[in-house]
């Protein structure tokens, strides 16, 4: 290599080096200055600090003042855009779902048992996708968590920019079973949309459940949920 390439090389490095720090230096500052982002963070902020006090079993002025340390420090050196919530919260809606996923919940673990408990039985799994009516990152994360909570479904992958997330299933023995647990699925996103969903997306629903076209009512009309 010749000298001026040598030197053009160490330029050339030291000009991505000067955008790197530049890009970190922008990610630091940028959170600071929009106080409409530290109102969207605070509820992180506020759980990492019980987080905090939870891992030391005590609650004091000490860790009251670290847990907010170390949550800052977190939550600006390794920001994230967060998720935007809804604004609207329906708790009639909120706690139809939580008790449709306790009932799901016993239910699917009581299918895992029995199982784990045929002897010679081995039962075929699938992965499947399931594209959602919502774009909303709350309503996406709320379900895709809420079914890796419950026996014999985790989910795999998200793909936002399709909404669409890819769940693994046990027992998957027929077709047919396959499409009720996609079902099943759709009709969960659309009890988290009635409970926490953007307007935009409640009012889709709505328009949705006039028309007869939501998984709902197909459920009704075509057999059982799951």
């Amino acid at each position: 290599m010749t000298e001026s390439h040598a030197s053009g090389a160490r330029g050339g490095g030291a000009v991505v080096g000067d955008r790197g720090l530049r890009g970190w230096r922008e990610r630091l500052r940028r959170p600071w200055r929009d106080p409409a982002g530290w109102r969207r963070q605070l509820p992180l902020l506020v759980g990492l600090m019980v987080l905090w006090m939870l891992l030391w079993d005590d609650v004091s002025w000490g860790n009251v003042v670290n847990g907010a340390v170390i949550a800052v420090v977190l939550t600006r050196v390794f920001y994230l855009p967060p998720a935007e919530l809804s604004g609207r919260v329906n708790l009639y809606w909120l706690v139809v779902f939580f008790g449709h996923f306790l009932l799901d919940l016993a239910r699917s673990s009581l299918q895992v048992a029995r199982l784990a408990l045929s002897f010679g039985h081995i039962p075929r799994n699938a992965v499947i996708a399931v594209r959602l009516h919502t774009s909303s990152d709350l309503v996406l994360t709320v379900l895709a968590n809420t079914l890796s909570l419950i026996p014999g479904s985790s989910t795999i992958d998200v793909d936002r920019r399709n909404t669409t997330l890819y769940v693994h299933l046990l027992d998957a023995n027929d077709d047919e079973g396959i499409e009720n647990d996609r079902r099943h699925i759709m009709v969960m996103e659309e009890r988290v949309i009635r409970a926490l969903g953007s307007r935009e997306d409640y009012a889709s629903l709505q328009q949705r459940t006039a028309d007869g076209q939501t998984a709902a009512s197909r459920a009704d009309g075509g057999g059982a949920d799951r």
